[in-house]
């Protein structure tokens, strides 16, 4: 398929005279053809077969001009060649009549379908390249907002490091979720390599990651990376990663379409319920309602723990929206 799109991009760029040049030429190899089966053939037998394809290809690559020129070439060449010696005086008989009927009834169809496939692949090739260039300017215009974005705060919150640090560590969370799902050809990220990610700026020796091959769609990735934040930097500020013997061990695994995620912290400080609902702790809780997902957050002795559970978008279905998650509250409380 891709030496034909070459072909054709050949002749849409070189004009009329090579459309003619092309479709001469797919009949003059399609008599070749003929001429060299012709000892082997009955007589009189496949007179129109060998110029069949000789019509469509001319339409792919052409047009449907180059199919009617090389359909009307293609009789000249059959009459004169190879009806006109084999039959003779049988030459307007009704039998041949037919078979002349049928070749120019499936030669216009061949035409007519030929034709609606090349303007429909020439479509389909024209928005993937306009969904492309989008796709590369909408990326590159959202990571200048995020730079400009950062920018700002860094500069209203200077006066305040720990609320710029939450907010900061949140956007490089976007940031680089963005980057990594931009590189995937598939817009699929693996769940390991996102919790490693995120994990990365951290003690990656204290964890212990046992997660199956399951591949996220990009959306739901993107609010992955952003709840992993969270629980990174919670288990670094109050939970197993601000203390050295503390562990936090991470279990991924999928059954059906249904993802089960079980982060547990262990050797770390013991860990109350916060009484602030804060933006980390509706994070949790709702960052994945588009996609079914339930959050099960425990507080115990040995360390906190959470359960999270949701369904992978299936190819086609629209996902429902969540509410909005509020901005209020305190920024990382649990």
């Amino acid at each position: 398929m891709g030496s034909i799109q070459f072909v054709s991009g050949w002749v849409k760029r070189s004009g009329p005279m090579q459309a003619i040049v092309l479709s001469l030429g797919c009949v003059a190899l399609a008599t070749l053809v003929r001429l060299l089966l012709h000892p082997l053939l009955p007589r009189g037998a496949g007179v129109f077969s060998a110029f069949y394809p000789a019509i469509l290809f001319a339409t792919l690559v052409g047009t449907a001009r180059a199919g009617i020129l090389a359909l009307v070439a293609s009789t000249v060449v059959a009459w004169f060649l190879f009806m006109l010696p084999a039959h003779g005086d049988e030459l307007y008989s009704v039998g041949q009549g037919m078979r002349f009927a049928v070749f120019m009834a499936a030669s216009a169809a061949i035409i007519w379908g030929a034709e609606k496939y090349r303007k429909k692949s020439a479509r389909l090739r024209e928005e993937e390249h306009q969904r492309k260039m989008v796709v590369e300017e909408l990326n590159h215009r959202v990571k200048n907002k995020l730079a400009t974005v950062y920018a700002i705060l860094h500069r209203e919150l200077r006066n305040n490091p720990e609320i710029w640090e939450n907010i900061a560590g949140r956007l490089r969370a976007l940031t680089h979720a963005d980057e990594f799902i931009g590189r995937s050809s598939d817009e699929q990220v693996a769940l390991r390599e996102i919790l490693e990610m995120e994990l990365a700026p951290y003690a990656i020796s204290h964890a212990n990651i046992d997660i199956e091959d399951v591949k996220v769609p990009s959306k739901p990735a993107t609010m992955l990376a952003l709840i992993f934040h969270e629980l990174a930097t919670n288990a670094a500020k109050y939970g197993a990663f601000s203390m050295a013997r503390g562990v936090v061990t991470v279990h991924g695994r999928k059954e059906g379409n249904t993802v089960e995620i079980r982060w547990t912290e262990n050797g770390g400080p013991y860990v109350k319920p916060s009484q602030l609902r804060g933006f980390g702790m509706t994070l949790l809780e709702r960052g994945l309602t588009p996609y079914s997902g339930k959050t099960d957050i425990r507080f115990d002795p040995g360390g906190f723990s959470c359960v999270i559970r949701f369904d992978l978008p299936r190819a086609n279905k629209p996902v429902t929206p969540a509410g909005a998650i509020p901005l209020h509250g305190a920024v990382g409380a649990r």
